[in-house]
């Protein structure tokens, strides 16, 4: 695009379609958008189509693969500047389809919670009361890490299909799993995880 959309209030969302006439260096069924991001910064990108399977993709300007998906993507910038994101139908299909950035901003516990010699475990449950930046049935944990320290951050729920993301205090993403996230901080203070079903 010939001017870089920027995110209002830290989001955006695009309400677009796709069809035959679009088409990029990616392929046919293809549309590009431009956005404005801001170096440091975590970025959430989601989308959602009934009409049609699709997949996105982001580029920096020198269209750079950054990340690709077909449902969620984060993504920190090193540097200030236009990104590239490509929205794709993959079955060549006409349709419409939302498209979401959002920065993120995670509020952590009032006060961290200490990990001891023995580790730490939090027994907790998820319900659609809770929510964070990162969406419905999903909650923080904050812990105070020591720099130079190696940590191992675990999740089971017997209950629904987990996710676990792990920021430092200012709302850097800085590992995300499934089932394990592995982290060696560069300075001690709180880091905030989040449990999400």
């Amino acid at each position: 695009e010939a001017k870089p959309r920027t995110l209002g209030k830290n989001n955006l969302e695009i309400n677009d379609q796709l069809g035959e006439k679009d088409v990029t260096d990616v392929g046919k069924f293809t549309k590009v958008f431009s956005v404005q991001l801001k170096a440091g910064k975590s970025y959430m990108l989601d989308a959602e189509s009934q009409d049609f399977d699709y997949q996105f993709y982001l580029f920096d300007r020198k269209s750079k693969l950054l990340a690709q998906d077909h449902a969620r993507m984060f993504h920190v910038p090193v540097a200030d500047g236009e990104h590239r994101i490509v929205m794709s139908a993959l079955d060549a299909l006409e349709g419409k389809f939302d498209l979401r950035i959002r920065e993120l901003n995670v509020t952590g516990e009032a006060k961290s919670r200490a990990v001891g010699k023995a580790g730490l475990k939090h027994n907790d449950e998820l319900d659609e009361k809770n929510s964070t930046d990162l969406g419905d049935f999903s909650r923080v944990v904050s812990v105070q890490l020591k720099a130079g320290q190696p940590y191992m951050f675990d999740i089971k729920a017997s209950d629904f299909d987990s996710q676990l993301y792990l920021f430092d205090h200012k709302s850097k993403l800085l590992g995300q799993d499934h089932n394990k996230v592995f982290h060696v901080p560069s300075a001690d203070g709180a880091h905030h995880l989040i449990v999400k079903s």
